[in-house]
């Protein structure tokens, strides 16, 4: 009797530890700066030209869905808020405004991880500035999903052209 109810406790402990966690799924994207770096170029015609890459992880506890949505109905969307420094406070501008909404880039590196099917990855955005918007600027930045669920704000480094 005694042994018939330690093997069924070995058993029961044996199912329990066998079963994966349950997590909670946070419809809400994360996201998280990596990097901003900036180096100056020159056009074809021979003008300065800088190329500016933004780089940040990003995580979509509720991706599944997303997976299935074709690339021009969009996945999702980065929103970029240009500052310009001015002595030591960061003034809001509007230097960059067209190219404050960017479409996701289907190419970037997307996996899905989990049985929840979680996208997480790695984000590049690419910004040409054709004329310096000021000695220092940067980017207030956030992604919009395909449910329209905002992600927390992210601010990059200081981006120094001169």
């Amino acid at each position: 009797m005694r042994r018939r109810i330690v093997i069924h406790i070995f058993i029961l402990a044996v199912i329990l530890a066998a079963c994966e966690e349950i997590t909670t799924v946070n419809p809400v994207p994360v996201i998280r700066f990596k990097e901003f770096s900036l180096e100056m170029g020159r056009d074809t015609l021979g003008n300065i030209v800088y190329t500016g890459k933004l780089l940040f992880d990003f995580s979509d506890d509720d991706g599944a869905d997303l997976a299935e949505v074709p690339y021009k109905d969009t996945l999702y969307s980065i929103i970029t808020i240009p500052y310009i420094k001015v002595d030591t406070q960061y003034i809001k501008s509007d230097f960059d405004t067209i190219n404050n909404y960017l479409i996701f880039d289907p190419d970037m590196n997307i996996v899905k991880v989990g049985q929840n099917k979680t996208l997480k990855g790695e984000m590049e955005i690419t910004r040409f500035y054709f004329e310096i918007p000021a000695d220092t600027i940067r980017y207030e930045f956030y992604i919009i999903d395909h449910d329209k669920n905002l992600s927390n704000i992210e601010v990059t480094s200081d981006i120094g052209f001169r």
